[in-house]
């Protein structure tokens, strides 16, 4: 996963790969990778904490801090959240390409019914609507959720 995640960096912020082809490349790239290749590899992106996907990059040593498993399909309507990662799948990315959802991007439900979740992206101002499939593949993290959680 690191060897991965890190060729995906690496891709994208020096070779300008788009970020829906980074999966491909990584996948073949990873398995090449040495201990002492990604050792350097994190040394030279400055460490990087996350991917471009959002994924945690582990350490050398494994270790790494976990990350939100609360897919958006489970914000309710008007409840607010922030989209920490997504998964790395092509069809989804392509989709949040479309709809231009990024990691980061702050969303307030508006519906969750129907197959799907319609949403108000505060970046753009749209509002769009995901299908279930799709916003299970989507990971958050929000303030309502964890004090439910609680």
């Amino acid at each position: 996963m690191r060897n991965h995640r890190l060729w995906e960096v690496f891709l994208m912020t020096q070779l300008l790969y788009p970020y829906d082809a980074l999966h491909s490349e990584a996948e073949l790239l990873e398995h090449a990778t040495t201990d002492d290749m990604a050792n350097r590899l994190d040394y030279f992106l400055k460490r990087p904490k996350t991917c471009p996907h959002g994924g945690v990059i582990p350490d050398a040593n494994g270790n790494y801090v976990h990350q939100s498993t609360t897919p958006l399909a489970d914000l309710q309507p008007g409840a607010k959240a922030t989209v920490e990662r997504v998964m790395d799948e092509s069809n989804l990315l392509d989709f949040l390409s479309v709809i231009d959802i990024k990691l980061n991007d702050e969303v307030l439900a508006v519906d969750n019914s129907n197959g799907g979740i319609t949403l108000r992206v505060s970046r753009t101002g749209k509002v769009v609507m995901v299908k279930s499939e799709f916003a299970q593949g989507i990971f958050i993290t929000s303030p309502e959720i964890i004090a439910a959680n609680k």
